[in-house]
């Protein structure tokens, strides 16, 4: 994956969903982890690419409670697996 470093920080672009939605993710090098903002989120700051439109996804799918597998950085609302 290109890493691109245009502001201070390494962003890779990577392709979500079917029909894609390019995404900006900022490279951690700390963690394992990768997330980007969706929609509705209505909490979750200002980003360099639109937020992820589940809607506008075929392949979209939620992970259910039973799934969770983030210890810790995991949690469960109205069964629903969210990323804290």
């Amino acid at each position: 994956v290109p890493l691109h470093s245009p502001c201070g920080s390494y962003h890779a672009y990577i392709y979500v969903g079917s029909p894609p939605q390019k995404k900006t993710l900022i490279v951690d090098t700390g963690s394992h982890f990768m997330a980007f903002p969706c929609e509705p989120c209505l909490s979750c700051g200002k980003h360099t690419s639109p937020y992820f439109d589940p809607e506008l996804s075929k392949s979209d799918a939620t992970s259910s409670c039973s799934k969770c597998e983030w210890t810790g950085l995991s949690t469960c609302n109205g069964n629903q697996c969210q990323l804290t």
